[in-house]
């Protein structure tokens, strides 16, 4: 239960950041559908601009200032265009920058906006004024709703553009240029407003997301874990009863469907381990039934499974061992591999293994019948010789059931009193 609470929460600083992180790459998304539009518009403005300021504004702001500016909003459109068109993926340094430098940047539009004003300004060209005052205008009004995702952006280009040309406009005095800005000033309030109500809805809408986002991760790594918890062994990691059970279920199909090779099944017992669990403890006794699933493993690799069913008992599902001198082959090499001692904290202990095989055909009916004759095997092999090796067949089967049947018989004579045992002195 610690192990899966663990899981579920992490750390407080590790889910603030995650957040942080998903709302600014949230915000980077949102600037890099809009940015391009909002530069296409600042170019056009550029060429109006100087268009109507081109006799009244000085040389260097005529010929040098425009090119500088054109150049720099050509570079910036390429790289925001690649980020929407590409979704161009970079890393969360990145994305700070980025964001960082469209608050730098920011303004710089206003600055311009309100110096190609004020060098355009004309008394004897009402009409081209009054298409520089509309223009610079609209490119605030559009600039800001598009940067609405970064506040301080946005109402800086609002206020460092329309209050500025406001003032100009009042402090000459023409009532027309006055109301102008006063619609101008009520327009900026209402603007700003508009778009902290945007970046609020923007921020909730992000949150809830990553919410919901996160608790679909927790939700999916719960579920993960469980089913790891039922389909492994918590002690070794290998495929437990249950996955196994599985496993041979969907090979059994596959095979009678002739969809793949013969393949066979074998039960593994080791020989001397409960002495190591009595005298050395269940500590000693776990550490070595890790090792044997280790060892199991890189016997058989990627030619098959290794299970554990409980206590020192073991599967191994063999795939293309579909002959009896493969079979034999096979196990040898299993039982070979747990010869070598173990070390376990200083500790030396040894053990051995017996292994018994059934080979599967299709006409094998189900799980439980494979299991019991490799574990018939494993019986006869621990009757003949700990540490060999048998593969199921007929002989073995009847051979079994005599001895089944026989000790049942001498059981039942026991308890009817029809047998009784004797003490016989042996005499040299």
């Amino acid at each position: 239960m610690t192990k899966l609470w663990s899981i579920l929460h992490s750390d407080r600083s590790r889910v603030v950041g995650s957040l942080k992180e998903t709302f600014l790459r949230e915000q980077h998304a949102l600037l890099a559908k809009v940015i391009p539009s909002v530069y296409v518009g600042n170019i056009a403005a550029l060429i109006i601009f100087y268009q109507f300021s081109w006799i009244d504004a000085p040389v260097w702001y005529t010929y040098y200032v425009p090119v500088v500016l054109l150049f720099f909003m050509l570079v910036r459109l390429v790289y925001w265009y690649k980020c929407s068109v590409t979704k161009l993926t970079i890393n969360l340094l990145a994305v700070q920058r980025d964001l960082i430098s469209v608050n730098c940047i920011t303004p710089l539009m206003p600055v311009m906006c309100v110096t190609n004003v004020i060098l355009a300004q004309n008394q004897n060209d009402t009409s081209g004024s009054m298409v520089i005052i509309v223009i610079a205008s609209c490119l605030a009004l559009v600039t800001s709703f598009a940067l609405n995702v970064l506040p301080f952006a946005s109402m800086l280009i609002m206020l460092g553009t329309i209050f500025p040309i406001s003032t100009y406009f009042i402090y000459q005095g023409d009532p027309h240029l006055v109301m102008i800005a006063s619609i101008l000033l009520v327009l900026t309030v209402v603007v700003v407003n508009i778009n902290n109500l945007n970046f609020r809805a923007f921020k909730i809408s992000t949150i809830t997301q990553w919410k919901l986002n996160r608790r679909k991760t927790l939700a999916n790594k719960a579920e993960k874990y469980a089913t790891t918890i039922a389909y492994s062994d918590t002690l070794t990691g290998l495929p437990n009863r249950r996955n196994i059970y599985q496993v041979l279920e969907n090979k059994i199909a596959n095979l009678k469907a002739g969809e793949i090779k013969p393949f066979s099944v074998a039960m593994l017992d080791l020989d001397g381990f409960k002495p190591i669990n009595d005298v050395h403890g269940h500590g000693v006794g776990d550490t070595v039934l890790i090792e044997v699933g280790k060892r199991l493993e890189a016997v058989i690799g990627e030619n098959g499974v290794v299970a554990r069913l409980g206590g020192d008992e073991f599967v191994i599902l063999a795939n293309n061992v579909s002959s009896i001198s493969a079979a034999y082959n096979l196990g040898g090499k299993l039982c070979e591999a747990l010869l070598p001692k173990f070390t376990v904290n200083s500790l030396s202990v040894g053990i051995s293994g017996s292994c018994g095989f059934y080979l599967v055909s299709k006409d094998t009916p189900s799980v439980s019948a494979i299991l019991k004759r490799a574990d018939i095997a494993l019986y006869q092999a621990k009757g003949k010789n700990r540490g060999g090796v048998e593969v199921f067949s007929k002989e073995i089967a009847e051979s079994s059931l005599i001895r089944s049947r026989t000790g049942q018989k001498v059981r039942e004579a026991v308890d009817k009193n029809a047998i009784a045992a004797r003490l016989q002195p042996r005499c040299n």
